[in-house]
């Protein structure tokens, strides 16, 4: 698999690191047969789900459990395009949530993981500069330190979203935590682009063989 490439934010304080891979994740040719596997399976597994809005829910929790954390958050970008509004939250504080409130695209963790269509992360939100006063008080008052975020995107590579992370203590997230988040957001992005499709009245296939022709769009590119 391609290496996950860091590129410092040396000009600031702001301590996370954009990975860049154009061809990471491209398709299930270019990855381990394991988490090509891991796909075709997550993507069979929403095509039968009779409830995909559960899945999705689920697919979030579980997409922080196996970074080591019990909160998590998916972040869908408004219809006017500016901003992006939390859809699914697991286990983050209200007061957290309230506080951070709607994100602009290209600001914190999730808008930049938008804006730029890569991961990024914050390892010290408690001490950040570029984070709010209000907001690094309120992530304080919450227990919520660090956290890192991916983009959600769909077959066609369009970022609808982001899918994060959160830490009651600093911490900077392994190039494996990463892989697996973009794994996780790739279902989430299947997920939702199915749940769209029938609420335009497309008629889906019901089969899960219909994912075997499926290629997975690009989850980072410049």
């Amino acid at each position: 698999m391609p290496d996950l490439i860091a590129v410092p934010c040396s000009a600031t304080l702001w301590r996370e690191d954009i990975f860049r891979s154009s061809r990471l994740f491209m398709n299930t040719t270019t990855m381990h047969d394991e988490e090509g596997l891991f796909l075709v399976n997550g993507m069979r597994h929403v095509i039968a789900s009779p409830d995909i809005d559960k899945t999705v829910r689920d697919l979030v929790r579980i997409a922080a459990e196996a970074v080591g954390s019990n909160m998590g958050a998916l972040y869908l970008v408004h219809k006017n395009r500016c901003v992006l509004r939390p859809a699914v939250v697991v286990n983050l504080p209200d007061e957290y949530v309230k506080g951070v409130g709607d994100v602009p695209v290209g600001e914190q963790c999730c808008g930049r993981a938008v804006f730029h269509n890569a991961p990024w992360y914050v390892e010290d939100i408690w001490t950040n500069p570029l984070f709010s006063a209000a907001t690094r008080e309120g992530a304080k008052r919450a227990g919520v330190r660090a956290g890192f975020s991916v983009p959600v995107t769909k077959g066609d590579g369009n970022c609808i979203g982001s899918l994060s992370a959160h830490f009651p203590e600093r911490h900077l997230p392994s190039e494996f935590e990463i892989e697996r988040h973009l794994l996780f957001a790739k279902l989430i992005g299947f997920a939702l682009s199915r749940m769209a499709d029938a609420a335009n009245g497309a008629k889906p296939p019901r089969s899960a063989r219909a994912i075997d022709h499926i290629e997975c769009g690009t989850a980072a590119s410049d």
